[in-house]
């Protein structure tokens, strides 16, 4: 009888072992179709939301996400811009270094596929489409105090930079490790990335030495020219292919809540300035077709959002959900951390284009696909500035010909472009 038993439980332990293997290449296949995890529209229902027709309320949008306090990666450009003279800006520099590409070996993107360091930057690095992302610039450093006919000018300045001013679109600060960026997260947008962090983290309290975690999801998508839809499994087959899936890298409810909350907040700041028609002001040439395609585009998006509202997200309830991807950025690969603020951003101009309904333009035709001399420069330069910021004043006064500038934490009394301050410097008066 005991013979018998043993045999009965010996089969059944090789039945259970066979249920568990066959369990396993259930998932592992569905982690290679892409349907392993969730997408937007199982995590979120998109119900329109009316704004405000008045330009004042739209632009108190913006201002609830906007920063007040300058972080230590955008010393330079503060420090550039403080010099000039508001009445005597110089024109923005709208040429692009040389394209360079290096191999690094060993080296690996965001999502562990090979990177030859191509980088997404979440403003684009396009001359086309960037300075219309000048208010954004502005967001970061909030607010302009300049005259209010040269805000417009001085916000391309932020952006583009200018001879002997450094570029914001440049900095490491502003790009990701994203291999496969110019499809999925550029031109028709279908990955959207959002940090994980409280709205007041986000605007007032990070540094750019903190590591942080992102939420990571893809929506199924309609491109041109394309009949079937581009589904969000397609998305995820294509840049997950080589990810090394750990049980840290998936999302908490706690998680899919902070980041939907964050990425919601940013949704309406842009949605209120483009209802407000701050980036049509910005510059409204329409010397190319491309430029002209560019501000059609955005005024049709202004329109809608005057007429219909923002297709803004909701957490759907009572809903079980599949596997939200979650990463981290810290310095630990290449010492770069890009800035929260700008991930941000750029996650509410990608799922708002997901809806049809995007709020800032990336150019189909951007100057640079791949890393060039000027960006490495500027990460070289931002090493240098961190290492002899580390050392004891003994060490590294008068060492090399790098000049730290000062921490600025507020702008009360330390205006960005140039000593003139008005009445009242807000929001209300954005495109002058």
């Amino acid at each position: 009888l005991r013979d018998i038993l043993a045999m009965r439980v010996d089969g059944l332990e090789e039945q259970r072992k066979r249920i568990e293997e066959q369990a396993k290449r259930i998932e592992e296949q569905r982690k290679r179709n892409g349907t392993f995890l969730e997408d937007c529209d199982g995590l979120w229902k998109f119900n329109r939301n009316k704004l405000s027709l008045k330009p004042k309320k739209q632009l108190k949008l913006f201002s609830k996400i906007s920063r007040e306090n300058v972080r230590k990666c955008y010393e330079q450009i503060n420090d550039g811009m403080s010099r000039l003279d508001a009445n005597n800006l110089p024109e923005p520099s709208m040429k692009s270094a040389s394209v360079t590409s290096y191999s690094i070996a060993g080296k690996a993107d965001i999502f562990h596929n090979e990177w030859n360091n191509q980088r997404a930057h979440l403003i684009p690095n396009s001359t086309v489409c960037a300075p219309k992302w000048g208010h954004i610039a502005e967001g970061i450093f909030r607010p302009l105090q300049t005259l209010a006919e040269r805000k417009n000018e001085a916000r391309k300045l932020l952006v583009m930079g200018a001879s002997g001013l450094t570029k914001l679109r440049k900095l490491s600060c502003n790009s990701i490790r994203f291999a496969a960026h110019r499809e999925v997260f550029d031109v028709d947008p279908s990955v959207v990335i959002i940090p994980i962090m409280p709205i007041n983290d986000v605007r007032d309290s990070w540094e750019d030495t903190k590591s942080y975690e992102a939420l990571v999801i893809a929506s199924t998508i309609t491109k041109p020219n394309r009949t079937d839809p581009y589904t969000a499994s397609s998305t995820y087959q294509q840049i997950l292919s080589q990810f090394q899936y750990e049980e840290k890298n998936f999302c908490t409810q706690q998680d899919i809540e902070t980041a939907s909350r964050l990425v919601r907040a940013f949704m309406f700041g842009l949605a209120g300035s483009l209802a407000a028609g701050i980036p049509i002001s910005i510059d409204p040439d329409e010397s190319t077709n491309e430029k002209k395609e560019i501000l059609d585009s955005l005024k049709k998006v202004q329109k809608e959002l005057l007429a219909e509202g923002l297709a803004a997200p909701e957490l759907r309830k009572g809903v079980a959900f599949r596997k939200v991807l979650k990463i981290r950025f810290s310095n630990e690969e290449d010492g770069t951390i890009p800035d929260p603020w700008l991930l941000a951003a750029k996650a509410a101009v990608n799922l708002s284009s997901t809806r049809g309904q995007k709020l800032l333009p990336a150019c189909k035709k951007d100057d640079e696909e791949e890393e060039d001399l000027e960006l490495l420069e500027q990460m070289h330069a931002y090493f240098l500035r961190r290492r002899e910021a580390e050392l004891p004043c003994e060490v590294n006064c008068g060492v090399g010909n790098i000049q730290l500038t000062t921490p600025t934490t507020r702008h009360h009394g330390a205006s960005i472009v140039s000593p003139y301050i008005e009445e009242e410097d807000d929001w209300e008066h954005l495109g002058g």
